[in-house]
């Protein structure tokens, strides 16, 4: 078609165009189809926009929008899960092992400034791995209704 104009992609130095809004659009006259404000010429039949017709694109229905909520909520608690489940499977072992390490050394322990530093060490990241499992933990678990209210 002549004079329309190419799908957005890289241009000659490499980069993308910036992202529009997806409310920033308008309706072709001719195939109604809904255009990105940036372009200049319909990208489904290449007609230019007649002057003073603009009108924004309609926004979606309803039904769909509240499917979609019903679909990002399902997977918000997923990806909590999959969030939770990680963080326990790799701190608690540390945790853990830290945890014997830290025992191991008070039974040997010496005073000494090298054994001391070390001492010190551990423990930070003994309670450093206790802290990351009790704050993922109560930030992926969603809070509980009050019993009067729901």
């Amino acid at each position: 078609m002549a004079g329309a104009n190419p799908a957005p992609g890289p241009d000659s130095s490499g980069s993308l165009p910036p992202r529009l809004d997806t409310l920033d659009a308008w309706l072709c006259p001719s195939c109604g189809r809904s255009n990105r404000a940036a372009l200049e010429y319909c990208a489904g039949c290449g007609s230019p926009p007649h002057r003073g017709q603009f009108r924004r694109a309609p926004l979606p229905a309803a039904g769909p929008a509240r499917a979609t909520k019903t679909a990002d909520a399902k997977n918000r608690r997923r990806a909590r899960r999959i969030v939770l489940l990680g963080a326990w499977l790799l701190f608690f072992p540390a945790w853990l092992g830290l945890g014997w390490l830290l025992l191991r050394t008070l039974q040997t322990w010496r005073w000494s400034w090298s054994g001391a530093v070390s001492l010190a060490g551990l423990l930070f990241f003994w309670i450093a791995a206790a802290m990351i499992l009790w704050r993922v933990t109560w930030s992926q678990i969603p809070p509980r209704p009050a019993a009067g209210r729901q």
